[in-house]
């Protein structure tokens, strides 16, 4: 991961989303995430997040806190994304620079509407993942806003809470 700009905070982020896929081949895990999509179309895990803070759909503070990233380094990620074409000058996404965005964003769309296992009831899956949501967002260290942009997990009393599953 640290070969893909991705040190730190991601090591527990990628243990947690891959969790639920069981014991599985690093292969299968990195086919999920976004990472996989903007490597690909030659971003480090950086000028991932620089390109997604440059869409103006999540704030700078809030990613570069969370990720580690010093002003150094996110600088250095937005000189090299202006010299390819991607940036501006003043950090907004060009046209090439949105073409690329809306790449990787189809692209990972493609990958997670793929399901790695078929479950036999999909509303067990929900439930589950409704319940561990809730408990992640009801831990103090839970920041108030996610730097994804994710919207907060459903409150207490959401349909079905009844039939929580035991975990």
């Amino acid at each position: 991961m640290v070969d893909s700009g991705l040190t730190g905070w991601w090591n527990g982020y990628f243990a947690g989303r891959a969790a639920p896929l069981g014991r599985v081949t690093a292969p299968v895990v990195t086919s999920l995430f976004f990472v996989v999509a903007a490597t690909k179309r030659g971003l480090t895990g950086l000028q991932a997040s620089v390109t997604h803070v440059a869409t103006g759909k999540v704030r700078r503070d809030s990613v570069q806190t969370t990720r580690g990233w010093s002003d150094g380094e996110w600088e250095a990620a937005e000189a090299e994304l202006t010299d390819r074409g991607i940036l501006d000058g003043s950090g907004v996404l060009t046209a090439r620079g949105v073409a690329l965005r809306n790449e990787v964003e189809e692209a990972t769309d493609r990958l997670a509407a793929r399901a790695p296992v078929a479950p036999g009831d999909p509303s067990l899956v929900l439930r589950v993942l409704r319940v561990l949501a809730q408990d992640v967002r009801d831990d103090p260290s839970f920041p108030a806003s996610t730097p994804i942009g994710v919207p907060q997990p459903m409150p207490a009393g959401w349909p079905g809470e009844a039939e929580r599953p035991r975990l």
